[in-house]
């Protein structure tokens, strides 16, 4: 109830990196290293670029921080053929021709007052609960007032070195569906993943 109460707080104002890639080397010694973190790479991103990438992040971590470095979080894009993540630039998956293709038009909406729902899911849930009704004159300018105070409340609440995915708008009821993903670190070390579905009604 707390978290939900200040999330509402947040919402009512309203008004990663890849390091650079420093040559093979020692390859063969990090990946004895660091199996389980290697290991993550192959789960999470199964293969391609964003793969390729993991792999490079733990073994320059391995060379130059004397430790493993971590697996990154998944890029905000649809998995698609074979299981491989669309690219930044195509980053929807058509599921009838298996092929990655850019983001439609966002829909948006006229000005006016919507009524805001708020969900939750990941390591905390929260049901759908209604926010209050809000003036919303520019959609992109309340996607960007929603990821900001999403932000601000999770490292209000301990979640460090948060990747916030972009916002994914779709049409739904009269209205829009707002979906952001998040992917945290806990005081304790540990991933906490969170999938937050903003609604917007008339």
């Amino acid at each position: 109830m707390r978290t939900f109460i200040a999330i509402l707080g947040l919402l009512a104002s309203l008004a990663y990196s890849t390091p650079t890639w420093s040559g093979a080397g020692h390859v063969t010694r990090c990946y004895a290293d660091c199996p389980v973190e290697l290991t993550g790479c192959r789960q999470t991103f199964v293969k391609g670029r964003f793969y390729r990438d993991c792999v490079k992040r733990i073994v320059y971590a391995c060379h130059h921080a004397g430790g493993c470095g971590a697996v990154m979080p998944p890029p905000p894009t649809e998995r698609c053929r074979d299981g491989v993540f669309c690219p930044l630039g195509r980053p929807v998956c058509n599921g009838g021709r298996m092929t990655c293709e850019r983001q439609p038009p966002a829909p948006s909406l006229p000005a006016g007052n919507y009524n805001v729902t708020f969900c939750a899911e990941g390591t905390v849930t929260i049901p759908c609960q209604r926010v209050g009704r809000f003036p919303i004159g520019d959609l992109s300018v309340f996607e960007h007032a929603i990821s900001n105070a999403l932000t601000q409340f999770l490292s209000l609440n301990g979640a460090g070195g948060c990747a916030l995915g972009g916002a994914q708008v779709a049409a739904a009821g009269g209205g829009v569906n707002v979906n952001f993903s998040a992917t945290c670190t806990d005081p304790d070390g540990n991933t906490i993943s969170e999938s937050v579905l903003i609604g917007v009604r008339p």
